[in-house]
Formats: structure tokens, sequence, C-alpha cells
């Protein structure tokens, strides 16, 4: 089993739970682990038999933009949901959202951990 991991992902979002701050998006820093049964690229060293981090990055930027949350909590499931969905490769996903909103914390965390046979 491999682990690709993406770490301080900085995406723009829409979230929040009055209007106001659904207003504009937000810079959020997601952190994303992707789990790979499949470890052909260990021998072959081809991109096409692994997850192309530049791709990961299209698809949570793009799920991003095309949605509006009022938690984190769907958003990361949403999130983990693209990803297994874009990726058939994928075996398991887990998705870390932080977002730096109270003066009193410095960051409200949301994590999921979703797997294929899930969906």
């Amino acid at each position: 089993m491999l682990s690709i991991e993406l770490n301080e992902l900085r995406i723009p979002v829409r979230v929040g739970c009055c209007t106001e701050e659904r207003a504009f998006p937000q810079i959020l820093s997601f952190d994303v682990v992707i789990s790979v049964s499949d470890t052909s690229s260990e021998q072959s060293d081809k991109l096409t038999d692994t997850l192309d981090y530049v791709q990961v990055l299209k698809v949570m930027e793009q799920s991003a933009r095309e949605g509006e949350w009022h938690l984190l909590e769907k958003l990361v499931g949403d999130q983990c949901r693209a990803l297994l969905q874009a990726f058939p490769i994928a075996d398991e996903v887990k998705v870390r959202a932080a977002k730096n909103r109270f003066p009193q914390v410095s960051r409200v965390v949301v994590t999921r951990v979703l797997r294929r046979d899930q969906l």
C-alpha cells in the first residue's frame, strides 16, 4: 500500500454558517492522504501507474469552486468523494481542512476518511 500526501494546499472556499461568512471565499488549508494498493509505479517509474499530484490539486480546486458549504464536515466529505470518483486507483482518501476564523483558537480542523467501498 502506498500513501501519497499533499500537505498545506491553500484553496479558496465559500464556507461558513452565516451568509456574510460565505459572501467571499476564505483560504483554507488542506492536507490530503490518498492510499493506493496498486504499487506498480514502484517498478515502472511511470506517472500513468500512479496519481498525478497536479490532477489531484485540480480536482480539489474545481470541487471548491463549484460549491458553497455551511460546514467543514460537508466540505471535506465532498472533497473525499470527488477524489475517489476522479481517481479509480485510489482505495482510500483522507482530507483534512483547517480554517483560521476565531481569535481565540489558532485553527478549526475537520478530518474525514472515506474508503472506496463507502461510496
